[in-house]
């Protein structure tokens, strides 16, 4: 469930960055980069990611 929130969460601002595509294995920095982003522009998505994860 983590990780596809995490997945939904990396599509979503890939379409409006260029990040390079989603690979199998996640790495800790690019997960810290993406929710920086995230914080920025998608404070909403954001939330409801950290609600289902400590749900």
């Amino acid at each position: 469930m983590i990780e596809f929130a995490k997945v939904l969460l990396y599509n979503e601002i890939r379409e409006e960055r260029s990040f390079p595509p989603l690979s199998a294995k996640w790495c800790q920095d690019d997960f810290k980069m993406v929710v920086k982003t995230a914080f920025k522009k998608q404070i909403i998505v954001v939330r409801l990611i950290l609600t289902t994860i400590f749900l």
